[in-house]
């Protein structure tokens, strides 16, 4: 019998230890907002704002979708990132840390129609192309505000669907841009009229100093198309990547290099030859 009562005893005693930990897990941060920018190619900028209980404290971040490239900040200097499938590990150095990276798994396409699709634990804001009509958004339960003169969709924790078409453009007489309403579905408008059509602008304002981030914005298709490729299938060779995206030889190692250079992949040897894949944050 006593030997029971001891069984039972440190049972208890280590479910509630247990406890304690997970609870101060629980409490060691919090996520105060997402904002998602969305790209016409359908890559998204994602950024966490984050709010430190205990610092120096090690966190573990759950990532909406698998990074092309991250990075974070705290207290007013770039920390290093661990990537291991979707969770992202970093020490917090101050009480604010800000986690930004770049994804291409969170929108698809068929047809003319986009979709994002995601789901936040905390609330978040989407920005997406001006040029975009949105014609569906779950939940209901979203407000619009202005952000930089751009409009951005709040919305609550959970899961969040947002559907939406790119308008066509073509130049005007004076260099511009004029958008062509005829060539959207009817139905678009109508539903844009009672209230979901949102033209929304906006690409993210960085500080004055050039960053990776701003560098991506510059790179064409064929070099985004690298990047999703390593994103895809990990490492691969110049010749494997050659046939998987149909560039040439010689343009594609001049893309390779300069991908390199700015510090989106890296190259490694192993049996003789080179392997090229995604580069961490660091």
């Amino acid at each position: 019998m006593r030997i029971h009562s001891t069984i039972l005893f440190f049972t208890l005693l280590t479910i509630l230890l247990m406890s304690f930990q997970l609870i101060y897990s629980y409490q060691a941060f919090h996520l105060d907002k997402v904002v998602i920018n969305v790209y016409e190619d359908g890559s998204t900028l994602v950024t966490y704002y984050i709010s430190v209980d205990h610092y120096p404290e090690n966190l573990t971040i759950k990532l909406l979708g698998e990074p092309i490239y991250i990075e974070a900040e705290s207290g007013g200097v770039n920390i290093p990132v661990d990537v291991s499938g979707l969770n992202a590990s970093l020490i917090a150095l101050d009480s604010d840390v800000k986690l930004t990276y770049l994804t291409n798994v969170l929108t698809n396409k068929s047809g003319n129609e986009w979709t994002l699709h995601y789901f936040s634990e905390s609330s978040s804001k989407v920005i997406l192309p001006k040029t975009s009509l949105i014609y569906e958004v779950y939940p209901k339960n979203f407000n619009v505000s202005i952000i930089n003169d751009t409009f951005a969709i709040s919305l609550p924790q959970g899961e969040v669907t947002i559907k939406y078409v790119l308008i066509p453009t073509q130049p005007t007489g004076g260099g511009g841009n004029v958008v062509k309403p005829y060539i959207i579905n009817p139905l678009y408008l109508v539903i844009g009229i009672l209230g979901f059509a949102i033209i929304v602008g906006g690409y993210v304002i960085y500080s004055k100093r050039k960053t990776r981030m701003e560098i991506y914005k510059t790179l064409d298709e064929r070099d985004r198309r690298i990047l999703e490729i390593l994103s895809k299938y990990g490492e691969l060779t110049a010749k494997e990547i050659m046939e998987k995206s149909g560039i040439p030889k010689t343009p594609l190692y001049r893309r390779l290099n300069r991908l390199v250079e700015s510090g989106f992949i890296e190259s490694v040897r192993r049996s003789g030859s080179v392997y090229y894949r995604i580069k961490s944050g660091r």
